[in-house]
């Protein structure tokens, strides 16, 4: 047993993730040393990194170079990650055609979260991509 009173394990070495895993085997055991009892659970950060290079090397040799329970590693890899939430998409942009001078125009504008512009312009049209842009922007 090592000064930790770990059993020594065989060093892994992994074409071209050797410097990774190395690095994420330094994370870990910093964690662990600040982090001893039942209460410390590995962050999912860390449980990620971990996955990933199991999914690509095997979880076996990443379970021994990183200490971890094969078993606990294993049942994460078996788990499909979960995807990310789309980013909102922006509303399209409408372009408005040219209005004779002396009409009369009325425009409404609905936000996603409710908000409504109601515009009621005669005469020339003045900066709308503007107005509608500082519309948008109003709670961002």
């Amino acid at each position: 047993m090592d000064t930790n009173g770990h059993r020594p394990t065989r060093e892994w070495k992994f074409r071209g993730e050797e410097s990774d895993l190395q690095t994420l085997r330094r994370r870990l055991d910093a964690w662990r040393a600040r982090c001893r009892g039942p209460q410390g659970r590995i962050p999912e950060a860390l449980w990620r990194a971990a996955v990933g290079r199991a999914r690509r090397a095997g979880v076996e040799p990443v379970a021994a170079a990183l200490r971890l329970k094969v078993a606990a590693l294993r049942r994460r890899v078996a788990t499909p990650a979960v995807p990310l939430p789309a980013p909102p998409v922006p509303p399209a942009f409408v372009e408005l055609g040219l209005v004779a001078p002396a009409a009369t125009c009325q425009l409404e504008v609905a936000a996603p979260d409710g908000a409504k512009l109601s515009i009621r312009i005669t005469g020339p049209l003045p900066d709308l991509a503007g107005l509608l842009a500082a519309f948008g922007r109003r709670r961002a």
